[in-house]
Formats: C-alpha cells, structure tokens, sequence
C-alpha cells in the first residue's frame, strides 16, 4: 500500500495555528483533525474518510469556482478541512481549516 504525502500550505499552518492559540478549534476538534490527517496519509483521498471514526461528511466543492478541484470534510458540525490532490502525485494539500464552515 502507498503512503500519502499530507502537506499543510504555509497560509493554512499559520492560520490554523492562531485558532487553535484563540480556542476557535478545541482539542477534541483537533483530535479529529490530526485523525483525518492520519487517515488521508495512510489510505490515500479516495478512502480515508471510511477509517476516521467521525463522519467526515467528504465532498467535491463545485458552486465556487475559486474552489474548483478541492475537496471538504468536516471536523466538527461547522469545521471544515478543505484540501486539494492530484491523482498523478502522492501528495494531498491542505489549503484551508475554518472552523465555521466559510469558505472565503
């Protein structure tokens, strides 16, 4: 089995960071993220979200355009992981973590 190579953009870190410092992103949130970071390195993009044991809720982002070819999953009933991957590269990109589910 191939390992996925999860990699969090720069933007993405220092953001992701500053909700976790001002408490927008609790621990068992952040469980649940470290989780489904685990899980998309390990079984890839197609199928990780059947080995996380919170439903995720996975899905293509189709109304915006700016969000063409990426992917949401949900971390907590707002919180949304979206992340972008190109099936001839192991790798998926984590391009942003917002914890009320705006996509802006």
């Amino acid at each position: 089995m191939m390992t996925w190579k999860v990699l969090i953009t720069k933007k993405c870190e220092t953001e992701y960071l500053k909700l976790l410092d001002e408490g927008y992103i609790s621990d068992a949130e952040n469980d649940i993220i470290v989780d489904i970071i685990e899980a998309m390195e390990e079984y890839g993009p197609e199928v990780f979200s059947d080995y996380v044991s919170y439903d995720v809720k996975d899905h293509d982002l189709v109304r915006d355009k700016k969000w063409l070819k990426h992917k949401s999953c949900s971390f907590s009933k707002t919180g949304r992981l979206i992340y972008r991957y190109n099936e001839g590269k192991i790798e998926i990109a984590i391009v942003q973590i917002t914890p009320d589910h705006d996509y802006s």
